[in-house]
């Protein structure tokens, strides 16, 4: 009898120690560490508005030509716009811009103006915004056009 209950006492470890397929062990929580993740692409950051709008600036080099909205270079700008990038129209008269900001409200002013030509980037299509800027610009494509802000 003791020899018995001895071989079932070795028998009870056993199966604790190794458990059978119906007894499987509970799952341990998953760990994923951020090292494998993408950074986002940084003409994708911030918030960006893409249209056609009038040139402003007289062309000297302290007042450069650049798009209406778009701050000066050498100063603080009291707009919220941190970055712009723009190329001219097929005409000269008008300029194909991107402005980029931190927070959505310092594009308001550009967005709510009647008369211009713009689109929010992520909002509109990449379809949409092409065909609307041909009209200005035969050659333009987004995937040349762009700034990228760190």
């Amino acid at each position: 009898m003791l020899k018995k209950a001895a071989i079932l006492a070795i028998w009870g470890l056993l199966v604790l120690v190794f458990p059978t397929a119906s007894q499987t062990p509970p799952a341990l929580p998953t760990f994923r560490p951020t090292i494998g993740q993408h950074r986002a692409d940084p003409r994708n950051s911030y918030h960006r508005v893409v249209g056609v709008l009038p040139l402003a600036g007289s062309g000297a080099t302290s007042d450069p030509k650049r798009p209406k909205y778009a701050p000066a270079p050498g100063g603080e700008s009291s707009s919220g716009i941190i970055a712009f990038a723009y190329e001219p129209s097929d005409d000269g008269k008008w300029a194909i811009a991107e402005l980029v900001a931190v927070d959505r409200s310092a594009l308001l002013p550009v967005l709510a103006e009647t008369g211009l030509l713009v689109f929010e980037k992520g909002k509109a299509s990449r379809q949409t915004i092409e065909s609307a800027i041909r009209q200005y610009r035969k050659d333009f494509s987004l995937d040349r056009f762009g700034v990228a802000v760190q």
